[in-house]
Parts: structure tokens; C-alpha cells; sequence
């Protein structure tokens, strides 16, 4: 038997998944996220989930990790102290960003700081054009005194190297990278044209400084990782989830820590995805005889034989899906009239299926088959408690409110129908009576 074994460290807590290949069977287990010390509460909860399920470490597969340790770095500021090398006159670019106000009218808005401090940026003569060709050469002198100022009076950790249409040209930065990395191996460089070659100044490199900003916290935790599986014997491959829903190795993962920082809700999001295309059902309700059925609790069960419901209703261990619907039914008349479709998630077995819910006048709901379709119930048409009453006060429910509305607006037009035709009744009369005092004007000349 080979198993593979998902984990998630977040925030708070560190899940796990142990997934047995052949029987398909998921194991899981929880506990508090250490920290201080991340990878100490990932090996101590593998261990023990190995433990309890019994399974050797030589029948560990794979070992698929997502973390959400980057981006609580970024938030937190948690991350270590970088220095950047940039192209003559374009340090403020972190500043200036791309002049977007999420605020268009707060003139005392305030961005938050760049991860990189203003006295840590560093400019260099150099400068490549858009199109890739050269214009003004580096200078390899100018780069080591650059890369000794940051290092041994700024106290930086880490490098990130940003230069002006490296996408096109990354000759540059690749000289920069390996001075730093001669002169002082120890450090961490990051180079924007590997990061992310965009074309965009500010993307580009806010993107590069993050990768920097988080290198060495992810490289602590991935060596104190690996050697703890290895102290346990656990020689399967390690593989770390990204933000795009793949996996990438430690290696690859210690070079570019900005492609983990989604890595967490990347595999949420492909896990209910997942779900949603395997485990769905379509539920259709319809009410046939009570016209007062507003609340059906829907109730999904497994591993019991339809007459084991039928006789002992589902064990609460075996409810794998609840909701009540709050909602008046249709008033069906037949078998035959369409129903209202509801659709769920529930996880019962793979594939799409659907379930016909026959609700009574007790609001009840029969029982599955060997389909997972609904039972008809036995005897026919089933009938309202309250006859004709009972449809009546539907019916005025339904279509009160609209009679209201249509009754209030012909009485409003109606009301200023006659205050108009009044007032023009006033008018003539009184026209009538000022003619009167007129000579040579007889009623045929009145004409409006």
C-alpha cells in the first residue's frame, strides 16, 4: 500500500491529509500552527497522524505542501532586511508607483511603506533601451562598492536587482547577481528578469523586492523541513504548492518564494473546484397537495440500504449533507408538473446524480433508492389539511400586494383627473362672466 500526505500550515492551524492510493480512504488530523518554529509542528503532526493510522514511512509517495508562511511574512512585515540596485534616477519608483488613488479625493492619503527602505536603495550608471541594445555599459567597480555599502553598512540580508528594460536585455542584471553572490555567497539576489520579466517598471519590480524580502525566511524553513523528514526516514519527494494550483520543488521554491504566496487558498479554491465538478446533485422539490410545506429539511446519507432508512431513518453518522429549505413550494396537481430545481454540493460518491423530493403535508421526505432517486409515495394524489381555504389564503398572499398597487395608482390619477377638470370648469366660468361685461362679443366667438 503507498500513501501520499497533503499539508497545510496557516496561521493558526496545520492540517493534514493522508491519503491511501489504493482504497482511495482520507485520513485527517489538526493542530496548532508553532510559530516561532513552523516546521516543528508539521513533523510533529505528520509523526503523529503516521502513528495513528499505522502506516510506515516507507509507504509515503509524496509529501504536497501549501503554506500561506509568505504571505503572512509580506503582511506581517516579517520578512528580512533588503537592499536594492537600481538604474540611475529611478529609485523612487517603489514610491511613485503606478500614480493610481484608490481614494480620488483624500488629500492626506497615505500608501504603505515599500519593503525596501529609501537609505537601502542604491543607483547605478547603467541603462539598456527598450528594445534590448545598450546605451550605457556597466561598470563592474561601481557594482561591488554597491553591493559592499548594503551588505556591510546597511546590514541586508537580501538583494533585489532592478534595471530598466532588463525583459529585454537581462545581461546586467546577471553581472550584478554574480558579484554579489562572489563576494558574498551567504547572501540571497533576486533579479527582476528572472522573477518576473513584465514590462511594467512597478510590477515588476515590487514583484522581485517580495521575492527578495521572503527568500531567506522560506530557505530557513524549508532546510529545517527537509532535515526533519529525513531525521524521521521519510524519503519521500517534498513538493510545495504554488499560487498557480501546481507544485514546484524545494529547490525551486527557495529561488522563487513570491510563486508560493498564494499557495494555500490556491489549493482551497482547486479543492472545491474539484468537488464541484465530481460530488453535485440536483434536488427537485415539489409540493404536491400542501400549499404551506415552507420548511423541507433536506437530509444526504450514505453507507445505508434504503430500507434501513426507511425502517431506522439515517444515523447522524452517516449524514454527509443538512439544509432546510425555507421557501412555499409550488402547488403541484400531478406527478407530471415540473418542479423547482435547487442545486447542492454533498460528497457521497463521484459523479453527477439527481434526487426527487416528494414533499408531504407534514413536510416530510421520503426515502432514497439504490439510484439515489426519491421513492414515490404510496396512495395517489395527497391532500391539504385545509381544502380550498388553504388555496384561498395562498392565493391572496400572492397577489395582494399587486392589486394594492394597481388599485392606489388608477385612485391617484383619478384624484388629479378631476382637480384638472375642476379648475378648468372654474376658468371658463369665470371667462363666461368677464365677457359679459363686454360689448360686441357673443357666445360664438367664445370658442377654446
Amino acid at each position: 500500500m503507498s500513501h501520499r500526505v497533503g499539508i497545510d500550515i496557516g496561521g493558526t492551524f496545520t492540517d493534514f491529509a493522508l491519503l491511501d492510493i489504493s482504497s482511495g480512504r482520507i485520513a485527517t488530523h489538526k493542530r496548532l500552527t508553532t510559530p516561532a518554529a513552523p516546521a516543528r509542528g508539521v513533523l510533529e503532526g505528520l509523526s503523529d497522524l503516521l502513528v495513528r493510522e499505522q502506516v510506515p514511512v516507507e509507504q509515503l509517495e509524496a509529501v504536497i505542501h501549501g503554506t500561506t508562511l509568505i504571505t503572512n511574512a509580506v503582511i506581517e512585515r516579517k520578512g528580512a532586511r533588503i537592499g536594492m540596485i537600481t538604474t540611475a534616477g529611478f529609485a523612487d519608483v517603489l514610491e511613485m508607483a503606478n500614480e493610481h488613488r484608490y481614494e480620488m479625493f483624500d488629500l492626506r492619503i497615505t500608501y504603505p511603506a515599500p519593503l525596501v527602505e529609501r537609505s537601502c536603495r542604491v543607483e547605478i550608471n547603467e541603462r539598456i533601451r527598450y528594445d534590448g541594445h545598450v546605451e550605457t555599459v556597466l561598470t563592474q567597480s561601481e557594482v561591488r562598492l554597491a553591493v559592499r555599502h548594503l551588505v556591510e553598512q546597511k546590514g541586508i540580508e537580501s538583494l533585489a536587482v532592478c534595471f530598466l528594460h532588463s525583459y529585454a536585455n537581462s545581461e546586467h542584471e546577471r553581472q550584478v547577481r554574480d558579484i554579489a553572490r562572489a563576494d558574498y555567497p551567504e547572501h540571497f539576489v533576486s533579479i527582476s528578469s528572472e522573477v518576473f520579466p513584465d514590462i511594467r517598471e512597478f510590477s515588476r519590480w515590487t514583484t522581485t523586492c517580495i521575492n527578495a524580502y521572503t527568500q531567506p525566511l522560506l530557505d530557513r524553513y524549508l532546510h529545517d523541513l527537509e532535515q526533519g523528514l529525513y531525521a524521521r526516514q521519510i524519503r519521500a519527494p517534498l513538493f510545495i504548492m504554488t499560487s498557480s494550483g501546481g507544485t514546484a520543488t524545494p529547490a525551486i521554491a527557495r529561488n522563487f518564494p513570491v510563486r508560493i504566496m498564494e499557495s494555500g487558498p490556491a489549493a482551497g479554491v482547486l479543492m472545491s473546484a474539484r468537488h464541484g465538478e465530481m460530488l453535485s446533485i440536483n434536488v427537485f422539490i415539489t409540493n404536491r397537495g400542501n400549499a404551506h410545506a415552507t420548511d423541507v429539511n433536506i437530509i444526504l446519507c450514505k453507507d445505508q440500504s434504503p430500507s434501513d432508512i426507511k425502517r431506522n431513518g439515517c444515523d447522524e453518522n452517516n449524514v454527509v449533507y443538512r439544509q432546510i429549505v425555507k421557501a412555499i413550494m409550488p402547488i403541484g396537481q400531478s406527478d407530471t408538473e415540473e418542479a423547482n430545481p435547487i442545486t447542492l454540493l454533498y460528497m457521497v460518491e463521484a459523479g453527477n446524480h439527481e434526487i426527487v423530493v416528494v414533499v408531504d403535508p407534514d413536510n416530510n421526505i421520503v426515502e432514497t433508492d439504490e439510484t439515489n432517486n426519491i421513492m414515490a409515495i404510496d396512495g395517489g394524489e395527497m391532500s391539504s389539511t385545509w381544502g380550498a381555504l388553504d388555496v384561498g389564503v395562498d392565493i391572496v398572499a400572492k397577489y395582494s400586494v399587486p392589486v394594492i398597487i394597481v388599485g392606489a395608482t388608477f385612485s391617484l390619477v383619478g384624484v388629479a383627473g378631476y382637480v384638472v377638470w375642476g379648475r378648468r370648469v372654474a376658468a371658463l366660468a369665470r371667462f363666461a362672466e368677464l365677457s359679459s361685461l363686454m360689448p360686441g362679443i357673443d357666445d360664438d366667438d367664445m370658442v377654446f
